[in-house]
């Protein structure tokens, strides 16, 4: 809810500016040095959480993966099929992208939701109307790139991922 703090100290400066308000114009920058003051230690927490969070998932995950491998008929298929050159390694690798992707878009998700949530409510106090009609298009125009844009996409990129 920073940003949502932000966004409002953000129209005070402006309006300040453009009324040439110096006295709100001071009382309005020292709102926003405040915030900054306070998103930067937030924001470095949550760089910091989402790091460790991504390690640990990827060990997690790359445990998991080796345990499988490392079963008798595992090890026995690939080295009968030696389509990998190295697949300890790879399983290493492939299982720290997923990971790294994987929490990424789950902390995208995570804060666009908090961020929605909270402009909506701004938006619903100043026009309810408007603010259904907006949530109206946004989800209209979700649908509409997923089904245009998402399908063909997915498709590419399954093609250019079978032929690696």
């Amino acid at each position: 809810f920073v940003v949502v703090a932000q966004s409002f100290a953000q129209r005070d400066l402006w309006t300040a500016l453009a009324a040439q308000d110096f006295e709100n114009l001071a009382r309005s920058l020292k709102r926003a040095f405040a915030l900054v003051a306070a998103a930067v230690p937030i924001r470095c927490m949550a760089e910091f959480a989402t790091g460790a969070l991504g390690i640990a998932f990827r060990d997690s995950l790359t445990e998991g993966l080796l345990a499988d491998y490392f079963g008798p008929q595992a090890i026995y298929w690939l080295r009968r099929e030696a389509s990998l050159a190295d697949p300890d390694q790879r399983i290493a690798i492939e299982a720290g992208h997923f990971a790294e992707a994987a929490v990424l878009m789950a902390k995208d998700i995570f804060e666009n939701g908090l961020r929605l949530v909270a402009f909506v409510g701004v938006v619903c106090s100043v026009s309810p109307s408007l603010c259904a009609g907006m949530v109206v298009y946004a989800a209209l125009g979700a649908v509409f790139t997923i089904c245009v844009f998402g399908k063909p996409l997915v498709a590419i990129d399954r093609g250019v991922r079978a032929g690696e």
